[in-house]
């Protein structure tokens, strides 16, 4: 199975928190798609983000195809993230949420997710659950709140 992160990376600690998910997933030997791997927006010119965006959403739409799973870093409400959850649930793929901020999960968004997850040992454990069939725990997960 392959895995979409969708997830912003517009600063550093956005940055940071994705490449702590592309590493705990490489430890568990899931294959994913991070569409950080495609190019930092910010780190490029004007022309070259003019010139590359097209390429950058055609390629993030294939990949989202592709994958059966998606982990949502829910963190800044970021609109690209909503997006991408979206058209997921539209394309009835599992999806896992994730707040490195403590951010809580709305009615919309909780009837669209697995789990919800506050830590990443516990995503890793709701992914490997689900890849086996197995039931998901509820590890550090922020089932019942909704905002």
């Amino acid at each position: 199975m392959k895995v979409y992160i969708a997830s912003p990376f517009f600063n550093k600690e956005q940055l940071g928190f994705v490449i702590e998910i592309e590493d705990a997933l490489d430890e568990i030997g899931v294959n994913y798609f991070s569409p950080r791997t495609e190019g930092v927006l910010i780190n490029m010119s004007e022309q070259e983000r003019k010139d590359r965006m097209k390429e950058i959403f055609d390629s993030n739409i294939s990949h989202m195809k592709e994958c059966e799973i998606v982990i949502a870093n829910i963190d800044d409400r970021d609109i690209g993230v909503a997006f991408e959850l979206g058209f997921q649930y539209a394309k009835k793929k599992a999806i896992f949420s994730i707040s490195n901020n403590n951010y809580q999960i709305n009615v919309m968004l909780k009837q669209s997710i697995m789990s919800h997850n506050t830590n990443i040992k516990g995503l890793m454990d709701n992914i490997k659950e689900f890849i086996n069939g197995d039931e998901l725990t509820m590890h550090d997960t922020i089932t019942n709140d909704v905002t």
